[in-house]
């Protein structure tokens, strides 16, 4: 076996590699990828009772009941596919909507004079408490660790 590349791979590295691989698949992927199993199932399975059907003759009875295994079986997987494409659907729709509002998240609108008016206060706020110190000092001591002035 070889990669991409053109370089030998031992099987433990093939496998290596198609779990990493397999485990990187989006969930759309691995949606894709049911649908398509699945309908190939479902097609075996027609396949199946079609040549079930047409060699009855040489099964007798068993004929009978390898049809009705063979017709529930095509209706459950057809039901299981039908439901696998609607939920892919479903999912195709969220990424079309997820591209068009890139973020979910309510921010609220605060005007620039709000904005200088809080940092003011703040800034207030911390020369009271340090009223011998610049702010980089208090912000400085803070980081370090020290809550005493510098008169102290």
């Amino acid at each position: 076996m070889k990669d991409k590349l053109g370089n030998k791979l031992t099987i433990k590295e093939y496998f290596h590699k198609w779990k990493i691989g397999i485990d990187n698949l989006t969930p759309m992927q691995k949606l894709s990828n049911d649908i398509n199993g699945t309908f190939v199932t479902l097609v075996g399975f027609i396949a199946a009772l079609i040549a079930v059907i047409l060699e009855r003759h040489l099964m007798g009875w068993l004929t009978y009941g390898l049809i009705l295994i063979f017709i529930g079986s095509i209706w459950t997987t057809a039901v299981k596919w039908i439901s696998l494409r609607i939920q892919y659907k479903f999912m195709k729709g969220l990424d079309l909507e997820s591209e068009e509002k890139p973020s979910c998240t309510i921010i609220p609108k605060i005007d620039d004079k709000e904005v200088v008016k809080i940092v003011s206060e703040i800034k207030d706020k911390i020369i009271d408490l340090d009223k011998d110190n610049t702010i980089e000092e208090v912000v400085e001591r803070r980081e370090d660790g020290k809550t005493t002035n510098k008169s102290n």
